[in-house]
């Protein structure tokens, strides 16, 4: 509003604008005191963070209870095992073993079905010493 509208209005319309604008105005106060506390509490937040964690450095906190530091990524695992290349040590197979075991295979192992009259073939030998015999176990699968 300029200064020729405001000289045509009459007095109630003057008491409305001014009105209008108290309200305004309370609003606004009520605004920024909100803002302000809000400020204060963000800027006591920043203060408190602003000052290192305690430690037993710094404070009379054990070391125990200190912060652990992140190790080192780079860290090499052990190696288990014989080394690459190593030439192979097995226990060779004895002659006469006190038992004999033979495992065979009854049912398919992807559909259950019975494979009794397929014919086996010998796929591995295992010999196992306990503290009195020496066994032996004989696997078999049906093809």
């Amino acid at each position: 509003m300029n200064r020729d509208e405001l000289e045509h209005l009459s007095k109630q319309e003057f008491i409305e604008i001014i009105l209008r604008q108290h309200q305004q105005i309370e609003d606004l106060m009520d605004a920024y005191k909100k803002l302000k506390a809000d400020h204060e509490a963000l800027v006591m937040k920043f203060e408190h963070n602003k000052n290192p964690p305690t430690n037993s450095g710094n404070s009379s906190q054990p070391p125990s209870k200190d912060q652990k530091k992140n190790k080192p990524k780079d860290k090499r695992k052990r190696h288990h095992g014989p080394p690459k290349g190593h030439e192979k040590h097995e226990r060779e197979l004895v002659a006469n073993p006190d038992k004999i075991i033979e495992l065979h295979v009854e049912n398919c192992k992807k559909c259950q079905c019975k494979l009794e009259h397929e014919a086996e073939k010998l796929v591995r030998v295992n010999q196992c010493s306990g503290p009195i015999k020496l066994d032996s176990f004989k696997g078999f699968k049906r093809e």
